[in-house]
């Protein structure tokens, strides 16, 4: 009797007419549907015709499925190739299976159990009894999963790991932080559906071991470097449960031909719910795992999605008796709400990529349909990832410091890494995402430049450190360092690299400019600390200040004074490797590499080392201390310098504002002016007293003096006024720098009007005074007690300046000379310690190495005073060299005093030109943040214009309603997208710009005040094909602003004609308009900041114009009359040529 549980499947092994896939998959046509059926055991046989005409494995049929193109499937299980291979026919001829049922054209044929047992033991097979074993329960996955995985960044390192394992080049997160949506992508080499179920789906799979015998090796791409393997443990899919609740995972395979061409597989799908394997008592046999097949690169679509949530819907329910109530709930939940169409989904990701290769001009869109690689759709996500970006602590947040630096970016002449990770946080408005993983927030080889002190080298094989120090950027010195803990053994941790740069935490210790050390502190107490490298991917945590694995942070807080490194003032990395470091294994949860003894001895080493660098480098009895120790002590004495001296500026300057302000004050208070007349009053008040005396000598000697007195108060109250800015002393800030401007404007104005006028008043009323009273007054005795009275005024000024200078030069005297007294006298006080030492030594039992020795200690504590004296006196030389002075032309003198305030006043200028330029960034970041929430906002009423048509088409009184609306929304909405260009973010390479574009945007943005001013607009043909190469984020605005400009002043005139026309003069973009022009006193001013002609204007378009131009290499030039103004946008070669408009 036939039983159809025994049959034999014809297989070829090679060229299956199928692409049949041995002891895994079995295709067949729909007419053997009812003969194989699941349980079903069977013998493989290879036909002669393009085979061995062999029996050759043995196995039984698992579940059965249908793809769309209608091919039947049947996984394999239990399969085993034959140790032996069997004949068709026996030794005596005859065949193994019965004649009746053999038949060769029958692909599928019925045999019996016995029949299948002789072939089996023939070719040394037993098929043994089914018997008693172990079983895996589901809660297994989610023990390994949740208990073993450390946190959710760990699980994403653990995935991008995987996808520098699958040679991907790009791994993507699109994180959407509306829906909490977490997509991962990479273009790796995808998996077949024998990976996907014989490795992603199999529980602790030895899917990257090389030489495993049940399993072909890992694919390896032949057309790339070989890459070691990261994700050894086997559990890294497992990470994916951490991430969120369930997910939709696509593949799609790339294999090679003989000639190492791509072949690109069909794209595979499963649909998991991990909360299934939190249900207790079942088995993980028990739950269903639906897989999809998708030809030509097709995607599955929303109803291929909710089939397979159907499916483990199914599975769900007959599970139910045993699932708790309130994990049958949630489950449910999510199934419910798990409504996803990838092919609608890939459409946003493309552009998403699309966008990012224009910024950065790198890979292709990650997408499946044209592309391998494989994408996991996890939804909804755990809530802690958006907590995470959404902190507003000054901290990083955990997805920042772990994800940070995944491949070694970092170091000086790294190797170029083999995969790009990314983080991209956005809410479906692509073009706005934000990578929070940037390699340029991490940091860079060039920051090594930026750092005090600088420590790379090789540590061997022994421990001991061979390699270069540099303190305070001096030439590196040659350090080796041995290690104590051999003993003469090779370490099992073995032979790696470590290359890292530490800042001083005080700015006056530092070699760094304020700025530099400002970013660079900033930057170390973010992201500092030792990173480790594992051929070129991090080993997470470290690198992680809070995780201090070599004690770090814990000496320091023991002895500040002795251990000098801090994670958060040092950066750098430890480069390992799986052929020097095989010992180093991590541990299943990623948390650090397992406590074995390579390890202990790895940490030990790195112990010791920063140890003993910090004691030979940076503390006092260091055998290389010197340099740190006189450099940091020169940083601070020249910090207490500078400190000093500006104090005293501070305090000069005050006093100076202080006088200048309060003159102002007082001067526009015209204040002036009442004391002026009271001058004036009293001048004409003591002439009469003094006209009633009879004796005419009298009276010439009285008015005289009268005069000299008037004066002198008029002088006084003039000298109150004016207030002189301090030599060296410069005004720092804009709002004091226009005060001043303001001020000096007003003393001109008194002393033009006023003091001048004032004092012609006092001679002619002195003249009119002498003559009224007929009296003779010796003209020289008048002039002279003028001059008496400016020359004692003069005199009082020099002298008082002159013993100032004195004062101050005998000071510095008695400075200098006290300085070079203390270091002739340290010098011999350390000759008369060694001469004494000496004298006090018996030479006699002495060997001549001990007494070379003994000499070259005296000789060194010579030396060694005697370099840090010359030092201190060459230092006080160079500063008495550089009180010089000369005199122009004109007789001023002029000393390096007027160049450090020159400078002073160039600094200011720069911060003052910062401060204008972060508060234009604050306002383009606002603007471009309400641009973000605009943008959501309109998709928000996009969705609900489209629900609110389908009330309208029903309801006649909507439906005036509901056009009225819909046409405001399509006007707001045109104007939004009229921001795209704007976006510089979106154009990271430059792209050519032309004129018609140009044109298009401005007639659509400005359309309705032209009309509404009555201005006509025109492009000439040679504008519209004319282009220029650079970002449409310069050009656009620029134009922008121009046009504004423009329909401004045109809109003021009452004129019929009124034109503004775009085109092209002397090969350069021209904007002309035919309004009023401009001034040729402010042609040069309008440029400014600042300044504006306009009511209320800010006076910033033409300013940041013109900067956004210039640093793409153009100018902006203008040429006006009283007929009207052109602007051209000009190269910077061309504008000395450029002469005309």
């Amino acid at each position: 009797m036939l039983n159809p549980n025994h049959l034999i499947l014809s297989q070829y092994r090679h060229n299956s007419e199928y692409d049949d896939l041995v002891g895994f998959l079995y295709h067949f046509p729909e007419k053997y549907k009812n003969q194989i059926t699941e349980n079903s055991e069977f013998i493989y046989y290879e036909p002669a015709k393009a085979g061995t005409g062999t029996y050759f494995g043995y196995g039984k049929i698992g579940s059965i499925g249908v793809r769309k193109d209608g091919q039947f499937f049947a996984q394999i299980t239990e399969y085993r190739t034959f140790p032996k291979e069997v004949p068709l026919r026996k030794e005596d001829e005859s065949l193994w299976e019965s004649s009746s049922t053999y038949n060769p054209q029958n692909a599928v044929r019925y045999t019996t159990k016995e029949i299948q047992q002789q072939i089996c033991n023939y070719a040394g097979l037993k098929v043994q009894p089914k018997a008693a074993s172990f079983k895996t329960r589901a809660r297994t996955v989610d023990m390994l999963g949740r208990q073993q995985i450390a946190s959710i960044p760990t699980a994403i390192n653990e995935l991008f790991k995987n996808a520098h394992d699958a040679y991907a080049d790009n791994v993507i997160v699109d994180y959407y932080t509306s829906d909490k949506l977490f997509v991962l992508r990479d273009d790796g080499l995808g998996m077949t559906l024998e990976d996907l179920t014989n490795r992603w789906l199999t529980l602790g799979t030895d899917s990257k071991v090389e030489n495993s015998k049940n399993l072909r090796p890992p694919q390896i791409d032949p057309t790339k470097e070989k890459r070691p393997s990261m994700g050894e443990k086997g559990i890294g899919r497992l990470a994916v449960s951490i991430i969120g609740p369930q997910v939709l995972l696509l593949s799609r395979s790339k294999r090679f031909n003989e000639n190492n061409e791509p072949i690109l597989g069909d794209v595979i799908a499963t649909f998991i719910n991990w909360g299934l394997f939190e249900i207790p008592g079942i088995n993980i046999e028990q739950i269903t795992i639906p897989i999809r097949t998708f030809i030509n690169g097709n995607l599955p679509d929303e109803i291929d999605v909710s089939e397979m949530v159907k499916e483990v819907k199914a599975n769900l329910e007959t599970l139910r008796q045993l699932t708790p109530t309130d994990l049958y709930e949630r489950i449910s939940n999510e199934l419910n709400s798990f409504k996803f169409n990838p092919k609608s989904e890939e459409v946003y990701l493309q552009n998403s990529d699309i966008q990012k290769m224009k910024e950065q001009g790198e890979h292709n869109p990650l997408i499946l349909s044209e592309y391998a690689g494989t994408h996991f759709y996890i939804s909804p996500s755990d809530e802690s990832i958006l907590e995470d970006l959404t902190t507003d602590s000054v901290e990083p947040s955990k997805l920042e410091k772990y994800l940070l630096g995944f491949t070694n970016t970092m170091l000086p002449e790294h190797k170029a890494p083999h995969i790009k990770a990314s983080f991209r946080q956005h809410n479906k408005t692509d073009d706005l995402s934000i990578d929070i993983i940037k390699e340029s927030d991490f940091f860079t080889p060039e920051d090594f430049s930026k750092s005090d002190h600088h420590f790379y080298g090789n540590f061997d094989e022994y421990g001991q450190f061979h390699g270069f120090v540099s303190i305070y950027g001096t030439e590196p010195i040659e350090y080796h360092l041995p290690w104590p803990g051999n003993y003469g053994k090779k370490t099992d941790c073995g032979m790696f690299q470590i290359n890292f740069a530490s800042i001083q935490g005080n700015l006056s210790e530092s070699s760094l400019p304020p700025l530099v050390q400002k970013e660079m502190y900033t930057k170390t107490e973010k992201h500092g600390g030792l990173y480790i490298y594992k051929d070129g991917i991090r080993v997470l945590p470290y690198g992680d200040a809070d995780f201090d694995f070599l004690e770090v942070e814990k000496r320091r807080g023991k002895n500040a004074g002795a251990a000098y490194f801090s994670y958060r003032r040092m950066f750098g990395a430890i480069e390992i490797n799986q052929t020097d470091n095989s010992d180093l294994k991590e541990k299943a949860g990623r948390e650090g590499f397992q406590e074995n003894k390579a390890y202990r001895q790895f940490k030990d080493i790195l112990k010791n080392f920063l140890k003993q660098v910090a004691a030979d480098f940076t503390q006092e009895k260091g055998i290389y201390s010197e340099v740190f120790i006189n450099e940091k002590n020169a940083y601070k004495a020249q910090d207490e310098l500078r400190k000093k001296r500006e104090k005293k500026k501070s305090e000069k300057r005050s006093k100076f504002l202080l006088e200048f302000k309060a003159a102002l004050n007082n001067l526009q208070s015209l204040e002036h002016l009442d004391k002026v007349e009271s001058i004036k009053n009293q001048l004409k008040h003591q002439i009469n007293h003094i006209l009633v005396f009879d004796d005419a000598e009298k009276i010439a000697s009285k008015i005289i003096e009268l005069e000299s007195n008037v004066l002198t108060d008029l002088s006084v109250l003039e000298k109150k006024y004016s207030i002189s800015r301090p030599q060296g002393i410069v005004i720092k800030t804009k709002t004091d720098n226009d005060l001043w401007i303001t001020y000096q404007a007003e003393l001109n104005n008194a002393l033009e009007t006023v003091f001048e006028p004032t004092k012609e008043f006092i001679e002619k009323t002195i003249s009119d005074a002498i003559q009224d009273a007929r009296v003779e007054v010796d003209r020289r005795r008048r002039i002279e007690s003028s001059l008496k009275f400016h020359i004692s005024e003069t005199k009082k000024v020099a002298n008082s300046e002159s013993k100032q200078v004195l004062k101050q030069n005998e000071s510095v005297d008695a400075e200098v000379k006290k300085v070079a007294r203390e270091s002739i006298r340290r010098i011999e006080e350390t000759i008369r310690s060694v001469t004494e030492d000496f004298n006090k030594t018996d030479f006699s039992n002495m060997t001549e190495t001990e007494i070379a020795e003994l000499r070259l200690r005296y000789e060194d504590q010579i030396d060694t005073v005697a370099a840090k004296e010359k030092k201190t006196l060459q230092t006080i030389q160079t500063l008495l060299e550089s009180v010089s002075w000369d005199f122009d032309d004109q007789g001023n003198i002029a000393t390096d005093l007027d160049i450090y305030e020159a400078n002073e006043r160039a600094l200011n200028e720069a911060n003052e030109q910062i401060k204008s330029d972060m508060q234009l960034a604050q306002i383009g970041t606002a603007i471009n943040i309400i641009n973000h929430e605009f943008d959501s906002s309109i998709r928000t009423v996009r969705r609900n214009l489209s629900r609110l048509k389908a009330w309208a088409d029903v309801n006649e009184n909507l439906h005036e309603i509901y056009h009225d609306v819909r046409a405001s929304f399509e006007h707001i909405d045109g104007y939004l997208t009229l921001f795209s260009p704007l976006n510089r973010r979106l154009y990271r390479t430059q792209i050519s710009v032309y004129g018609q574009e140009i044109y298009d945007f401005l007639h659509d943005l400005f359309k309705v005040r032209l009309e509404r001013h009555d201005i006509s607009l025109t492009a000439t043909e040679s504008f519209k094909e004319h282009f220029e190469q650079g970002y449409p984020s310069t050009f656009y605005p620029s134009f922008v602003n121009l046009l504004d400009n423009a329909i401004y002043w045109l809109g003021k005139l009452r004129v019929t004609d009124k034109t503004i026309t775009l085109d092209v003069k002397n090969n350069s973009f021209a904007i002309s308009d035919n309004g009023p022009g401009i001034r040729d006193e402010i042609k040069d001013k309008i440029f400014d900041l600042g300044f504006s002609t306009k009511d209320n204007g800010r006076g910033m378009g033409l300013y940041i114009a013109r900067q956004s131009l210039n640093e793409l290499g153009y100018d902006l030039i203008v040429d006006s009359n009283n007929t009207g103004t052109t602007f051209k946008i000009i190269k910077h070669e061309e504008v000395n040529d450029d002469d005309s408009l």
